[in-house]
């Protein structure tokens, strides 16, 4: 996974990009932050790649580590292949969640995701 920080006063955007593999469970992008966290808000966009002839979606969940996909108290986030969401999400709710994605293919695909904190 690459991530990338750009910062300009008064805002900052950290963009992480990498490739998820296909058909498996999810993989964890962002782990909880434990004590101390934040409750301001972080604008994510979500990016999926286009594939020829292929109609699919990328998830991305938020939720505890024990389940962090299957809560109706928690954001899940499916982006439709060539397309992408964005989403503002309070910064405090990773205190004790974390944020996964996954995609249901066989093919590895690349995801991004760009945080914009201001």
């Amino acid at each position: 996974m690459n991530i990338t920080f750009n910062s300009t006063i008064p805002s900052m955007s950290i963009k992480l990009n990498g490739n998820l593999p296909s058909q498996l469970a999810p993989v964890v992008i962002l782990e909880a932050s434990g004590a101390g966290a934040t409750g301001a808000p972080l604008k994510f966009t979500f990016s999926a790649p286009k594939l020829a002839d292929v109609n699919y979606e990328m998830g991305f969940c938020i939720g505890p580590a024990s389940n962090p996909c299957g809560l109706p108290a928690f954001p899940v986030i499916n982006v439709p292949g060539g397309q992408e969401r964005s989403a503002v999400i309070d910064a405090g709710v990773f205190k004790n969640n974390i944020l996964v994605a996954h995609q249901g293919t066989n093919e590895d695909l690349p995801f991004v995701m760009t945080i914009e904190i201001e």
